[in-house]
């Protein structure tokens, strides 16, 4: 596979250099020696022939990559049923580093510094690794593989052609033009009618009809609006904001269906963002969302709305 091999170590076992989070390089190794997956494509230099001691093809790597550290990793699998909501994370120990996956068949599997507390993880590797506080956790995910996307709002110069101000509605919101998957143009509109920020370029400026003007009714007198292609819309979603008990230090994220997404602060201030989070969020205030925000999302994942959920840092 990459030409290496191993005296048996006992124990399955991955090889690696770190570069920050990111592997330039790294090797899995079974109990009984056999190779089982390498990097692709392998850089150069890295080590080959046989080791009897799997530190020493470390130390060529780490050397052949300018001196970044690298680790003999334990690796720990455990069957702990299914199904389960898809789970990943990433932290050090000490500064050593370690990572967890959880897949939908209940199978987990540790990786690095923490593969010593794989029994303790089992129970509950999301809830253990959040009460966990020398896990030195930098980021979980649950629900899916990808990290859980925050709640972005225009921010940037408001576009030419925009009216001043819009009546006010008594809401935040944000006002956009969509041809299909792409924003023509967005603006961050406060409940007394304050346009704040924007991104795009609005084209065909209708004529004012009043000031300040109805939201909805400036942008369907002029943008192309089909009931049956769904390619060519203008709407707006809702901007909504409150407080949660969250002592943690890590920002919560959630994303739910479509462009609605849901963040906690550190410190408690939540921003909600889209056309069905007034709904959502009703829902998860009712179910205990004020006490208990990240309990309260995992009782709800996975589920016709919520997707994911993020503890810590993001890409």
């Amino acid at each position: 596979m990459s030409g290496l091999s191993f005296d048996a170590p006992s124990r399955e076992l991955r090889l690696a250099v770190y570069d920050g989070d990111r592997k330039p390089w790294w090797v899995r190794i079974a109990p009984d020696g056999t190779l089982l997956a390498a990097v692709r494509p392998i850089p150069e230099g890295m080590p080959r022939g046989h080791f009897a001691d799997p530190a020493a093809a470390v130390k060529v790597a780490c050397e052949a990559l300018g001196g970044l550290p690298g680790y003999v990793e334990p690796v720990e699998r455990r069957l702990i049923g299914g199904p389960r909501a898809l789970a990943s994370a990433l932290g050090r120990i000490g500064g050593v580093p370690w990572e967890l996956e959880l897949d939908e068949h209940g199978l987990l599997v540790v990786t690095g510094s923490a593969a010593a507390f794989a029994d303790e993880l089992a129970a509950d590797p999301v809830e253990y690794l959040v009460s966990w506080r020398r896990a030195g956790l930098i980021t979980l995910t649950e629900g899916t593989v990808r990290p859980a996307l925050a709640p972005v709002l225009p921010d940037g110069p408001v576009p030419e052609g925009a009216p001043a101000r819009f009546a006010p509605t008594g809401r935040e919101y944000v006002l956009s033009a969509h041809e299909r998957f792409t924003t023509d143009w967005a603006l961050h509109v406060l409940p007394d009618g304050r346009i704040v920020g924007g991104t795009g370029l609005i084209q065909d400026i209708p004529s004012p009809t009043s000031d300040p003007m109805d939201a909805m009714a400036w942008a369907g007198g002029w943008t192309p609006l089909r009931p049956d292609d769904q390619d060519f819309r203008v709407g707006s979603r809702d901007v909504l904001r409150g407080r949660v008990f969250w002592p943690s230090s890590f920002p919560l994220v959630a994303w739910f269906s479509g462009l609605n997404a849901l963040e906690v602060a550190a410190g408690g201030n939540y921003l909600a963002y889209g056309d069905e989070m007034r709904e959502t969020m009703d829902a998860l205030l009712d179910a205990g969302f004020r006490r208990h925000p990240l309990k309260t999302l995992r009782d709800a994942l996975p589920g016709d709305r919520i997707g994911a959920i993020t503890l810590g840092a993001r890409p």
